[in-house]
């Protein structure tokens, strides 16, 4: 048996490879890092583009996950799709792919090509739809919430210091050098979103505190928000508020994730990567803008983008003297209502903020990271800042 062993992984080897060029099956490796960002945004598109380039040949989607799932319910909802395969298992198919990895996910598909649709895999319904429409186990959730069912909630979610520090504990190096606490500066403070939540509160909404559980609640906010992150936070949560959600608002969290599983409107407030987030244009973006100590001003939209990533880390600013500037609570307040607004059609662009729009994104094509990852800017921002067009 032990002998027959590697002809029986390289004749494997051997049809997975053919498999793959002929586009029957297709192969994704996920990153060591464990995120749930990467885990959603490289299976949910694929898993849709199955319709958009696959429509009446779907391949087999085989997920290599080399780390512990991020968010168990995800992978179990993702697992009638998909057929994930880890590689430090002893089955057959795991040694199988262990050595051929690289070719596997490299391998073309070409013979499929004239099948391919246009369109976004992101403006597509979402990949798993369920004869469960999950209404008991949500209305559940809600009243352990004390949130009446049918109210509509907002989640809110912002990143900050002690989420990278457990990352770090968990994963170790495989977390990655943007975990160090020289990225610490781009972590909003939680207390600026309290106009917001005023806001949306007196538009009818309840607010609910989302992701993972980090720093408690500051005391100006008890009360004012639902503590879902700190008191009854569950994986299967996380999902159930994902698909129930109108809107997620986010500072620096990867939480973005549950609501464009289910294509719920995100907006993201205090970006540090310039221009970077969202995969929709359902989505918003406000970028923290840069302040040079040296030229007394803010940098342009320009020298933004050629800053690249140079300035979210704390080291690179103090170096440069270039100081991130958060978005202050009324900027944040504008950017939550617009994305609402847009989603229910009622928001209105001016002839002005067409021009501002399309000024910007000549500004914006001029960035080395790739299209897909350039959010569409809030109008609401370019208006305050529409010097920084120039």
């Amino acid at each position: 048996m032990l002998r027959a062993q590697p002809k029986a992984v390289r004749v494997l080897q051997f049809f997975l490879l053919v498999l793959a060029r002929l586009g029957v099956v297709q192969v994704l490796q996920l990153s060591k890092k464990g995120r749930l960002t990467q885990f959603v945004e490289r299976v949910e598109p694929s898993i849709r583009r199955k319709l958009i380039r696959f429509k009446w040949f779907p391949p087999v989607l085989l997920v290599v996950n080399p780390t512990d799932s991020p968010n168990i319910a995800v992978e179990e909802y993702f697992a009638s799709q998909v057929v994930f395969v880890t590689l430090r298992s002893s089955g057959l198919l795991a040694e199988a792919m262990r050595a051929k990895i690289q070719e596997l996910t490299s391998a073309t598909r070409r013979p499929f090509q004239f099948l391919k649709r246009p369109g976004s895999p992101w403006g597509m319904s979402p990949s798993v739809r369920r004869r469960d429409d999950w209404t008991h186990e949500t209305n559940a959730l809600l009243e352990q919430m004390q949130v009446t069912p049918g109210k509509p909630i907002v989640l809110l979610a912002v990143r900050d210091a002690t989420y990278y520090r457990a990352l770090c504990m968990q994963r170790g190096e495989a977390a990655g050098p943007e975990t160090t606490p020289d990225t610490f500066i781009r972590n909003p403070n939680l207390e600026t979103y309290s106009v917001a939540i005023a806001q949306l509160q007196a538009h009818g909404y309840i607010v609910v505190y989302f992701g993972f559980p980090t720093s408690p609640l500051p005391p100006s906010l008890i009360g004012k928000v639902v503590d879902y992150s700190g008191q009854f936070r569950s994986p299967r949560g996380d999902l159930l508020l994902g698909r129930y959600c109108r809107m997620l608002s986010t500072g620096g969290s990867g939480t973005w994730a549950f609501a464009s599983l289910f294509n719920r409107p995100v907006a993201y407030s205090n970006t540090y990567l310039p221009f970077v987030g969202g995969v929709h244009r359902r989505d918003r973006i406000m970028p923290q803008l840069m302040f040079s100590q040296e030229k007394q001003r803010l940098l342009s939209f320009r020298e933004m983008v050629d800053s690249k990533w140079e300035y979210t880390f704390e080291s690179n600013c103090k170096r440069d003297g270039i100081t991130l500037v958060k978005n202050s609570p009324e900027e944040i307040a504008e950017l939550v209502l617009e994305t609402l607004y847009r989603d229910s059609g009622s928001f209105v662009e001016t002839s002005e903020d067409k021009v501002f729009a399309a000024r910007f994104s000549k500004i914006q094509a001029l960035s080395p990271l790739p299209r897909e990852r350039h959010g569409a800017i809030a109008t609401t921002f370019l208006r305050r800042h529409a010097q920084l067009l120039e």
